[in-house]
C-alpha cells in the first residue's frame, strides 16, 4: 500500500509505531524535533503486554538481553516487611510476555537502530499540518507530504493542538524523583520489582543488570525542597526516607546527585476526541497516565500495534480511524484512571489511612492482587 505517513515524535510511541506500521508493508517517515533524538531518562519497566507487542515486531529479544526479566512484583511497608506480592507467572505463562526492566536510553537506542535508514529525521519541530494539502511543515523551513499525520509528541503535543482536539491536563499533586544508582542489590532478589510505602512517600527500584540499579520516590509535595539543585535533590530525599529498610539509603547516597531527575506527575482526563480527517493521535498525545501502574509507554505500545493492523486492513481512511478509536478508547481510559487511584492510595497521609491499607494488603490474597494485575496487563490488549 502506497500512502504518506508522517510520524510527528521519535518517543517510544512513534518509534513503536513506525515498527509496526513496517510490519504491514507501510512506509512511514518519523519526525523528531530534537537534533540527534537521543532521551534522557532512568529506567523503564516493560510489563506483559508491551513485551507481547514486542516479541510480534521480532524486537522482545534484544530488549530482553539488554535488560533485567522480572517475575515478581512485591509491595512492602516502610520497613520493608511484605505486604503483597504478585506472581508473574500468573499473570501469564509466556516466558517472553514476563516484564522486563530497562534503561529507557537503552530502549530508545534498541528501537532506533532496528529501523531502515531513511525513517527517522531529526531537527524537525513541526508547526503547521496542512490536511488539505496532505503537508507538514517544520521550522526550518522543511516540508513533508502527509495523508496521514499520526500524533505520537508526548502530552503537551503540537498535533492534538494544531488539529484543535481537547485534552484537559490533570495534576497528580505528586512529584517524582528517579534515578539509575551504581549498586548492586547484593543479597536481594534480582528478578524483582519491589515498592516500599509509607505516609505521603513511596520508593521503588529494581535491577537493571550487573551493578546497576533503577529506583524511584513520589512525594505528595515538596515543601521542604527549598532550592533545586542536585545537592538539595538528594540531601531531600537522604532526609525523606531517613530510617526507610532495604536498601532505599543506599541507593539514594550511590546515585550521581547531577542525574537525579525530578518530575511533576500528570495526566489528561480521558479525551473522547482522538482523530480527524488525516490525523490521529496515540500514546501520552492523548491517552497520558501516571506512572502508578507502570502503564505508560505499555499503552503507547500496545496503541502503535492496534493502529498498525487498522491501518494494513482497511487502509488510511475514516473506517480504520474509527476502529482504532473504539478499540482503544475504553481499555485506556480504564488504565489511567486505575492508576490515578492507585498513586492516591500509595501516598496516603493520614496515619490511620496509612494502616488501614496496610492491613488491607496483607489480608488480600495474592492470586487475587495477580487476578486483578491480568485485567490491567492482558485483557483488552491488542491480540
Amino acid at each position: 500500500m502506497s500512502l504518506n505517513i508522517a510520524i510527528i515524535g521519535a518517543g517510544i510511541g512513534g518509534l513503536t509505531t513506525a515498527h509496526a506500521l513496517l510490519a504491514e508493508g507501510l512506509h512511514p517517515q518519523v519526525f523528531e524535533r530534537t537534533d540527534t533524538g537521543e532521551t534522557a531518562g532512568a529506567g523503564i519497566v516493560l510489563p506483559a503486554n508491551a513485551m507481547k507487542v514486542f516479541k510480534r515486531l521480532g524486537l522482545a529479544d534484544e530488549i530482553i538481553r539488554a535488560g533485567n526479566p522480572i517475575r515478581v512484583m512485591r509491595t512492602c511497608d516502610r520497613a520493608d516487611r511484605p505486604l503483597a506480592a504478585i506472581d508473574l507467572a500468573r499473570v501469564s505463562d509466556e516466558e517472553d510476555f514476563r516484564s522486563v526492566a530497562i534503561a529507557r536510553p537503552v530502549l530508545h537506542g534498541i528501537l532506533r537502530a532496528a529501523l531502515p535508514d531513511g525513517i527517522l529525521r531529526y531537527g524537525k519541530a513541526l508547526t503547521a499540518i496542512d490536511r488539505a494539502g496532505a503537508q507538514v511543515h517544520f521550522s526550518d523551513g522543511a516540508s513533508a507530504l502527509a495523508e496521514l499525520v499520526i500524533g505520537a509528541d508526548g502530552l503537551n503535543s503540537t498535533v492534538r493542538r494544531l488539529a484543535g482536539l481537547k485534552g484537559t491536563r490533570r495534576d497528580s499533586g505528586q512529584w517524582c524523583f528517579r534515578g539509575i544508582a551504581d549498586l548492586a542489590l547484593g543479597d536481594g532478589p534480582t528478578d524483582e520489582l519491589r515498592e516500599l510505602w509509607g505516609r505521603e512517600l513511596r520508593f521503588g527500584y529494581v535491577a537493571l543488570g550487573p551493578g546497576k540499579t533503577y529506583w524511584y520516590a513520589t512525594f505528595s509535595n515538596l515543601d521542604a525542597l527549598p532550592d533545586d539543585t542536585p545537592a538539595a535533590r538528594q540531601a531531600f530525599l537522604r532526609a525523606a526516607f531517613a530510617g526507610w529498610g532495604g536498601p532505599v539509603a543506599a541507593l539514594i547516597e550511590a546515585q550521581d546527585p547531577a542525574a537525579i531527575l525530578l518530575h511533576r506527575l500528570a495526566d489528561m482526563a480521558p479525551a473522547r476526541d482522538w482523530a480527524a480527517p488525516g490525523l490521529v493521535l496515540l500514546g501520552d498525545a492523548i491517552h497520558p497516565t501516571t506512572p502508578n501502574l507502570g502503564q505508560g509507554a505499555a499503552m503507547a505500545i500496545e496503541s502503535a500495534a492496534e493502529l498498525a493492523h487498522q491501518l494494513g486492513a482497511h487502509g488510511n481512511g475514516a473506517a480504520a480511524l474509527d476502529l482504532y478509536v473504539t478499540r482503544r478508547r475504553a481499555r485506556t481510559a480504564h488504565v489511567t484512571r486505575s492508576s490515578w487511584r492507585l498513586g492516591r492510595l500509595a501516598n496516603l497521609r493520614a496515619g490511620w489511612a496509612c494502616a488501614a491499607r496496610d492491613m488491607a494488603f496483607r489480608i488480600v490474597p495474592d492470586a487475587v492482587s495477580a487476578r486483578t494485575a491480568q485485567k490491567i496487563f492482558l485483557d483488552g490488549a491488542p491480540g
